[in-house]
């Protein structure tokens, strides 16, 4: 069974991930095991229920031993209380590359919720030795941001899944490394590298690829392979600044990037409103969820940051991001 690095520790999955960098290691902190027809359960409690594409749903359930994700496409997934063990029943007619994303972005996420993380939907990058993360919806340039400011020395922390450690200081984990961007991102940072894949990916946020006609379009991105040892970050850092990222339109803006700091309640809110799997977290968990993000709130700067929609105008965001964070 192959072991992954994600999340600053471990998993043994007996699912190829691909997404993921192989580690030559006996221990794991989680461990993904296929499975076929998922146990009956008398005691399932409906947290909540997203729709993910217009009629397919994944419902979050408590267990009395931990978690069920029920996936109307790509299966169920059983994660235990500690958030150690997760089963996939894959059902009849399994879809592999729509389960890998599902374990990435959602599945792993809840893992981290049973341990007692908060897990936000965000790229993160490390400068002296700290992190800041940039948190917003899919295509609001959270990913180009992060790539610009490793061009200009920064180290990326994480891709799209940031799983934040509530100690003191607060941490931040290293998570996906393969970085995703769309076409005119991935274009004006870096050309057309063979460094470079392209990938499908889900009209936003997310469609059964194996339905669609040949001739339908879909939304591509470019996914960032081979990224030099220099321009990641593989430890575990103090969180220094969280950024909500809100595009503003180019047309008179004289300055290409301001931030304004959040007063802690609506910095909480809005944490919660950016945590993976949030809308899922219902009943008894959303006050768990709403505990967490206070307390990161309450230790760590959430700043909203407008930056003009212009990828001419990138590189002199990063270069004032990383001001503020030195």
């Amino acid at each position: 069974m192959p072991t992954y690095s994600i999340f600053g520790d471990r998993l043994h999955s007996e699912v190829t991930l691909p997404e993921l960098r192989r580690v030559s290691t006996n221990g794991a902190r989680w461990t993904l095991r296929v499975a076929n027809i998922p146990p009956a359960s008398d005691h399932a409690d409906l947290l909540g229920i997203f729709e993910v594409m217009p009629g397919v749903n994944v419902r979050l359930y408590r267990l009395p031993g931990g978690y069920r994700l029920a996936y109307d496409d790509t299966g169920t997934f059983d994660i235990s209380g500690d958030g150690r063990e997760i089963l996939w029943f894959q059902g009849p007619d399994p879809w592999v590359e729509g389960a890998r994303l599902d374990i990435i972005n959602r599945v792993l996420p809840l893992a981290l919720h049973a341990a007692g993380f908060l897990c936000l939907h965000g790229s993160a990058v490390c400068v002296d030795q700290t992190a800041i993360a940039f948190l917003a919806p899919s295509a609001y340039g959270k990913s180009t941001l992060a790539v610009a400011m490793a061009d200009i020395g920064a180290r990326i922390l994480t891709d799209d899944a940031l799983a934040v450690e509530l100690q003191s200081p607060v941490l931040a984990r290293p998570g996906v490394h393969s970085v995703r961007l769309l076409d005119d991102s991935a274009r004006a940072l870096v050309g057309d590298a063979d460094r470079l894949k392209a990938v499908k990916a889900a009209p936003l946020p997310r469609r059964d690829l194996r339905q669609l006609p040949p001739n339908e379009p879909f939304i591509t991105k470019q996914m960032l392979r081979g990224l030099p040892a220099h321009k990641l970050m593989l430890k575990t850092v103090p969180l220094r600044a969280i950024y909500l990222l809100r595009p503003v339109r180019a047309d008179g803006a004289t300055v290409p990037v301001q931030r304004t700091a959040l007063p802690a309640v609506r910095a909480a809110l809005s944490l919660v409103e950016y945590a993976k799997s949030g809308v899922l977290l219902a009943k008894s968990e959303a006050a768990v969820l709403l505990d967490r993000a206070a307390r990161v709130a309450n230790n760590v700067p959430v700043y909203v940051l407008e930056v003009v929609r212009d990828l001419d105008r990138l590189p002199d965001v990063a270069r004032r991001v990383a001001e503020w964070s030195r």
